[in-house]
């Protein structure tokens, strides 16, 4: 009796094994009358009365789906096969959704897997997001200078911002030719002093132009300092043997003044720091700072840059208030990093504040809106705004919750960030019985960026991956 079963079990199961074998191919013919189906006629909606199926390329994908007459004709939505002649436009995956991948034009099947007679083809449009507005930035007056070029690509902009053409022409009116002249593309030219009309016009087809008013002028003065980050530097205590590059935050305004270079100059703190004329300091020795940033054109409108800070013996940890920090990832909401409620930013993991701190998505795990494939390799990249001569780094994680921490990390320098050199790698940093925060040593090493990529983490629990804290130094 029992053998009789067992036989009974294993022809089932054969059976069954041959069936989804069928079930899965293409190629299968059924052996199923179907011949209610025969007066039976296929149409991809959303086709329009000349069987053309126009799609965007902006949406990215597109669901198909089939109607049937007569009506009282049921073809379940699994039962199509579908087809595409130029698979470099789009993609149809089995169950009927189309990935778009350029604008073009191209042939679509749908064949119903049970009689493939019943058939229906159509064509299928992937078409271009076109222009809706076109933006003219007018909230300051442009100027240009006689005899100078400027770029009004920094002027004006289109929306959506999706848009697959974006090229503008630009275009003198009529009767101002005398004051300005196209050079190339969005390049114009001032010949003499007075006010002047561009016409600037979309290209993609939806005929939008504006008029973009100017003026040519003599000589334009700078009329602003932007300090940008350097105010970050005032008035901190930093250590011996770090530089600041003081030119790569500080901005003359306008973009098209006539004499953009500004004077660097220091006030107070000779031996202290060395500079050169670009605005480079190195810290060499305890001491108080004092540097004067003025332009160096003839008309002297904008008021100079003070900027003062100390210098002590005692430091070794580098002052990071003119870093920058970015992430190997941006999620489909815009962020590069996680936010867990108010933190969880980049400029976190370099605040000076144990509460706050840098969060990405594990690779395979979703956390709200923030998603990282699994295949993805974790990093952050740390801008130090100049070469940087270090030899350990500080590293602080979030909390001692380990299923947060990063286990393990490999660090790399690079002085054009896109060319990395190895530090060390596979450096064991977190898990059970690891302090939160440490200090390592590290080769003597001199870059300007540096890259940081998660080697390690809790693979089982814990859905981001968090640290506190990082710098590095010379001791």
């Amino acid at each position: 009796m029992k053998s009789i079963y067992n036989n009974l079990i294993n022809s089932f199961c054969l059976i069954a094994a041959l069936l989804l074998a069928i079930g899965c191919s293409e190629e299968y013919k059924y052996d199923t009358d179907y011949s209610f189906h025969k007066d039976a006629t296929l149409k991809v909606n959303l086709a329009d009365e000349n069987n053309v199926l126009a799609v965007k390329l902006a949406n990215g994908t597109h669901a198909l789906t089939v109607k049937v007459t007569p009506e009282d004709v049921f073809i379940d939505s699994k039962a199509y096969l579908y087809e595409i002649d130029d698979n470099s436009i789009a993609t149809v995956a089995l169950n009927g959704t189309l990935t778009l991948l350029k604008v073009g034009e191209t042939k679509l099947t749908v064949k119903f897997r049970g009689n493939q007679e019943i058939s229906t083809t159509c064509t299928l449009v992937v078409e271009p997001t076109l222009v809706g507005d076109l933006i003219i930035d007018d909230s300051n007056e442009i100027c240009v200078e006689e005899e100078k070029t400027l770029d009004l690509a920094e002027y004006t902009s289109v929306i959506p911002s999706d848009v697959n053409n974006k090229v503008l022409h630009y275009e003198v009116k009529e009767g101002f030719t005398d004051y300005v002249e196209v050079v190339e593309g969005s390049i114009i030219r001032g010949l003499q002093k007075g006010a002047a009309i561009i016409i600037v016009s979309t290209t993609d087809g939806s005929k939008i132009s504006k008029e973009l008013a100017l003026t040519v002028t003599g000589k334009i003065p700078v009329s602003e300092i932007r300090p940008g980050s350097i105010t970050k530097l005032e008035g901190k205590t930093v250590g011996i043997a770090q530089v600041f590059n003081l030119g790569n935050c500080a901005t003359a305004y306008p973009i098209n003044a006539s004499e953009k270079k500004l004077a660097y100059e220091l006030v107070a703190g000779e031996g202290v720091v060395s500079m050169d004329e670009n605005g480079v300091v190195k810290t060499l020795a305890a001491g108080d700072v004092e540097i004067k940033i003025s332009v160096t054109d003839e008309f002297q409108e904008a008021a100079p840059l003070i900027v003062k800070f100390k210098v002590s013996e005692s430091l070794t940890l580098f002052e990071r208030s003119l870093w920058f920090v970015d992430t190997s990832i941006v999620y489909a909401n815009g962020n590069n990093y996680t936010a867990d409620n108010t933190t969880g930013k980049p400029e976190h993991l370099i605040d000076g504040s144990n509460s706050t701190y840098l969060a990405l998505t594990k690779p395979g795990k979703k956390y709200n809106a923030e998603i990282t494939p699994a295949d993805h390799v974790l990093f952050f990249v740390v801008d130090m705004n100049a070469e940087q001569e270090f030899n350990y780094f500080y590293y602080r994680h979030r909390n001692t919750t380990v299923n947060f921490q990063v286990y393990a990390i490999s660090m790399f320098g690079s002085n054009d960030n896109e060319n990395f050199t190895a530090i060390e790698e596979d450096i064991v940093l977190g898990g059970p019985g690891y302090a939160v925060e440490l200090t390592k040593d590290l080769p003597l090493s001199k870059f300007r960026y540096i890259k940081v990529e998660f080697r390690d983490w809790n693979r089982n629990a814990g859905t981001n991956a968090t640290i506190a804290e990082f710098n590095v130094g010379k001791k």
